[in-house]
């Protein structure tokens, strides 16, 4: 609420302003049913479904959690797709398109593994969600794929959120701000409401969250827009990443470097930052990174467990 209305306050200063909300039926309609079950309990509902022919969707918080999901689905002889960044970007697209057609089909059942980058770029719809517990508006991202395009549905379908393992990559553990109490609490009070809608979401969090998160910051300057003459400072304009963009010297000449790029975390050994550069990209010497179309990169080093990244 404060932010719309700080949002509000500077449209009147602007002018004439009007206010468009989103269609009350849909954000009305019930749409999920929360459970918080522990993770065998999880894998019995998934094989079930599976044999429903249903299409699930499981979000994990990192590229690690979706490979240890995976290679439990495979210990259990069960049939997946992966999906997560750190795929070519060719082979990214190729990967994304065939989840969203493969959950339109409505011939066979559907299990996705996938990471945050479901959050956004997955236009779909599951019929099951499992997901890791993350900050509320990740949740609400991921409960956004999920019985995603019937306007009133006729029923409610299963959001499973499990505990995850670390807070990585929304803090450097689950005690930061941007987890607080405050997602499970919401979740809590969701799996008490029963059959939820987007609504029921709305309200619940603003009962729940702590009220530094439902207030808007005081000033805060932009280097380049407030003052540009400051845009000659040292200052960083943005935050340090974590990831760095790599073509493997196997791929350079398989076709545009913008197409065979890897976003990939940093490696170990720190004589990464010699390697060749082909404009912003970084060129793994051969052998450094494996490759799979449908698993993804891992560095090579690492290959004892080809799961682990």
């Amino acid at each position: 609420p404060a932010r719309k209305d700080a949002l509000l306050t500077a449209a009147r200063a602007r002018g004439a302003h009007r206010l468009i909300r989103g269609p009350i039926e849909r954000e009305q309609a019930k749409r999920y049913r929360i459970n918080l079950p522990d993770p065998e309990t999880t894998w019995s509902y998934v094989a079930g479904a599976i044999e429903r022919g249903e299409k699930i969707l499981w979000v994990c918080n990192t590229v690690g959690g979706a490979f240890d999901v995976a290679r439990q689905a495979e210990a259990r002889f069960l049939t997946f797709e992966l999906f997560h960044s750190r795929f070519r970007y060719r082979d990214r697209l190729k990967r994304q398109r065939a989840l969203i057609e493969g959950f339109a089909s409505s011939q066979s059942s559907l299990l996705a593994i996938t990471t945050q980058i479901a959050e956004m770029s997955l236009d779909l719809s599951a019929d099951p969600l499992v997901s890791d517990i993350a900050p509320v508006p990740s949740m609400v991202q991921r409960l956004g794929r999920l019985n995603r395009f019937v306007e009133t549905p006729s029923k409610t379908c299963p959001a499973l959120f499990l505990e995850p393992s670390s807070g990585y990559p929304y803090g450097k553990s689950k005690s930061d701000l941007v987890w607080a109490n405050c997602p499970r609490e919401w979740l809590e009070k969701l799996v008490l409401t029963g059959d939820v809608s987007q609504e029921d979401l709305m309200n619940s969090y603003f009962q729940v969250a702590p009220q530094e998160e439902l207030s808007v910051m005081g000033n805060i300057s932009c280097e380049w827009i407030d003052d540009p003459i400051r845009s000659r400072s040292t200052k960083t304009i943005m935050e340090p990443g974590y990831t760095i963009d790599l073509v493997r010297a196997e791929d350079v000449h398989e076709g545009p470097l913008s197409e065979m790029v890897i976003p990939m975390s940093f490696p170990n050994d720190n004589t990464w930052s010699q390697w060749p550069r082909r404009g912003r990209f970084m060129i793994a010497p051969l052998g450094t990174v494996e490759y799979d179309e449908k698993r993804g990169a891992t560095y090579a080093q690492r290959q004892s467990d080809p799961w682990i990244i």
